[in-house]
Order: C-alpha cells, then sequence, then structure tokens
C-alpha cells in the first residue's frame, strides 16, 4: 500500500473514530443505565462550598473529601428547587412540592393531618411490583407512620426524629387508610419487604431484624432504599463532622458490598435537601452568596448543595457541570429502575452524564497504518 493511501486510510479512520464518539456520547448521554439496587441518602441544610457552610473542601468532613468524592460523581451544578425541608424531599419523591392530585396543596411545614395522594415513586415501585423501604434513624418503632408537630426523642440510637424528614409516612400508598395520629402493628410481619402493610417497610435504620445493616448482610436489599438519618446524623442538629463520620460507618461497607462491585447492580445518591441559610458569606445577590440561588444567575431557589453519585458503572472522579434541580433526582432514580416517572419530573433532565466516561478520559486513537 503507498505511503498516501496509509495517510488517507488514518485520516479517514480518525474521522469515522471521531464521529462515532460524538454521536456515541450524545445518544448515552439520554439514558440512566438499569440499577436494580437504588439507595439515597438524605442529609440537612448544607450548602455546597465549605466557605458558604458547605461540605465541599470542609476539613471537618474527611470521609466525604477524601474518599466519596475523589472515588465517584459529584454535581457542581446542583440547585434544589426552595427552601423548606419537607418540600424538597416531596421534589425528590414525586417532582413537586403539590403532594395531592388536585395539585393545590404545598407539602411544606410539619403537617399533622396530611394525606398525600399524587404519584411518587414508591407508587410507581408498588405498581411495578418492586420492592421498598424507609430506613429511619431514631424512629421509635417499625410502622411508626404517626405525623408529629416537631421532633421527638426517638430510640435506637436515642436522637432527634423528624416527620416532616420521613416522607414516606405522609403517602397514601404508604398509610393505606391509617389516620395520621396513629402507628401500624407490624408484629409478626416479615423482616424483609412487606407487600401487604406498606407502612410495615418504614423501618428503624438500626433495627437488628428488618434494619439496613440487616437487610444487606441478608443480601435482600430493597429495589428502592430511602435512608433517613437523624437530626444529628443528618447535619440539621449536629455539624457536619457528625454526618460524615455517620456515613463511614453506616454507608461505607454498602460500598463494599456485592451491589457496588464491578458487575453491580447498586446506585447510591447521597443527597442534600437544601443549602445552609446562615453562615453563607453575602446575600444571593452578591457574587459570594448562594444560601438561596436557583441557578449561579438567578436568585429565588433553595441554593446550591452538593450531590454524590456511586454506582459501578459511574465515571470515578467524575464533576458534572450539567444544571440540575430535584425533579431529576427523581427521574434518574425511576429510569435507572424501570419504573414509571412521576408526571410531575416527566420532563426533568436525567442525571446520565454520571454514567459516561468523559470523551477525554478515552485513550487516544492508535495511528496504525494498514498494509505495507
Amino acid at each position: 500500500m503507498s505511503a498516501q493511501r496509509s495517510r488517507s486510510l488514518r485520516v479517514l479512520i480518525w474521522g469515522l473514530a471521531a464521529a462515532w464518539l460524538a454521536a456515541g456520547s450524545s445518544l448515552w448521554a439520554q439514558t440512566v443505565p438499569p440499577h436494580n439496587h437504588v439507595v439515597i441518602v438524605a442529609f440537612e441544610n448544607h450548602s455546597y462550598e465549605a466557605s458558604n457552610n458547605g461540605v465541599v473542601g470542609l476539613s471537618s468532613a474527611p470521609y466525604m473529601n477524601s474518599t466519596l468524592i475523589p472515588s465517584y460523581g459529584l454535581a457542581d451544578q446542583f440547585y434544589p428547587n426552595a427552601h423548606g425541608s419537607m418540600s424538597e424531599y416531596f421534589y425528590m419523591l414525586e417532582g413537586t412540592p403539590y403532594c395531592t392530585t388536585s395539585g393545590t396543596v404545598h407539602c411544606g411545614g410539619n403537617p399533622t393531618n396530611l394525606v398525600a395522594d399524587a404519584d411518587s415513586l414508591i407508587r410507581e415501585v408498588i405498581t411495578a411490583g418492586k420492592t421498598w423501604k424507609q430506613y429511619t434513624d431514631s424512629l421509635p418503632s417499625r410502622g411508626f407512620i404517626v405525623e408529629e408537630p416537631d421532633w421527638i426523642a426517638g430510640s435506637n440510637p436515642a436522637g432527634h426524629y423528624y416527620s416532616r424528614h420521613a416522607p414516606a409516612i405522609f403517602l397514601s400508598d404508604v398509610r393505606q387508610g391509617t389516620p395520621p395520629d396513629q402507628a401500624v402493628d407490624c408484629t409478626g410481619e416479615p423482616n424483609g419487604y412487606d407487600a401487604v402493610k406498606q407502612a410495615c417497610n418504614v423501618v428503624n435504620f438500626e433495627d437488628a431484624a428488618s434494619g439496613f445493616q440487616a437487610d444487606l448482610d441478608a443480601g435482600r436489599l430493597p429495589n428502592f432504599s430511602l435512608v433517613i438519618p437523624n437530626g444529628c446524623n443528618d447535619a440539621h442538629d449536629c455539624g457536619v463532622s457528625s454526618a460524615d463520620a455517620w456515613l463511614q460507618a453506616n454507608i461505607d461497607p454498602l460500598l463494599r458490598s456485592s451491589y457496588f462491585q464491578p458487575g453491580g447492580d447498586g446506585l447510591l445518591i447521597i443527597w442534600w435537601d437544601e443549602g445552609s441559610l446562615s453562615g453563607a458569606s453575602g446575600t444571593c445577590a452578591s457574587s459570594a452568596g448562594e444560601d438561596d440561588r436557583a441557578s449561579a444567575t438567578s436568585c429565588g431557589g433553595g441554593g446550591r448543595t452538593a450531590l454524590i453519585v456511586a454506582a459501578p458503572d459511574a465515571a470515578p472522579g467524575f464533576h458534572s457541570q450539567t444544571y440540575y434541580q430535584q425533579p431529576s433526582v427523581t427521574r434518574t432514580i425511576a429510569n435507572a429502575l424501570g419504573i414509571g416517572v412521576p408526571p410531575a419530573a416527566a420532563s426533568a433532565t436525567p442525571m446520565a452524564d454520571f454514567f459516561t466516561t468523559p470523551t477525554s478520559n478515552i485513550a487516544p486513537w492508535q495511528e496504525t497504518d494498514i498494509g505495507a
């Protein structure tokens, strides 16, 4: 083969490779790969940057900053939709803070007489014949779905339990007619998923029989796990260092399990409900403040928070620059599980870029003569 023809073939191969990568990247970026075990861990009231009462770069959060963020994916442009814990939990589960089918009831504050009947991830999980649990730190007892006006002293371990941080208890699909001031008796119910008494899937995180570690050890994690640390461990009432230590003690074993090894089907999302309204340097209108930003250039939202994504097929050390809000989390979880997307999140952008190896990380095409 002549030198000129060889060079022409190399140019053609380079061109085809570039076109393939561009097309493949574009197509792949629209798709969240299947994950049959999705876990989301909820934290409270801290912004993205350590300088704004946040977590990224915070020396007192070494597990997050030295292990999780370098090893997994981080959303650099995640902006919760508003302030107010409960509304953000519903945004995450439903894609909207209006949690009734009427579309007029804004679910926030500390409700004590609420039945949320709008479509949610948990309804879609149940409809699809899949399984779920809410693992709630310091929950007084399994099936405790009483709607409390404020925190109560929980147990196992002792700590502040906030019903407004435990969104599953408000859902009509979970309550199944139980009045808001009553719990459900789960005596004799199976330790794993309960398809009959849905309220019995609201369990104490630490419970030796039905809790998170028990299910992890038994290889029976549900398809969708909603993990709710107590008021100290979620950094609501204590510092980020407490949340960081809790993560390392309780979630690191999950990441070491078979669900998160090569070939595993686990997906972990570490999520903050909203940015901090205290300790931020400046207001949203200033370049320094981000406490109530809706984006990098607008105000009136829930601030900017960190969001960490871990999975066997996620790009390690990836920093997403895509703008996301809560409904993208809703849709990402639904797409990963292969269930219906709650209508309020149907138009949200799925967080597919976390599962795409950036083109810059792909080994350069090797130039080779074809023939001689």
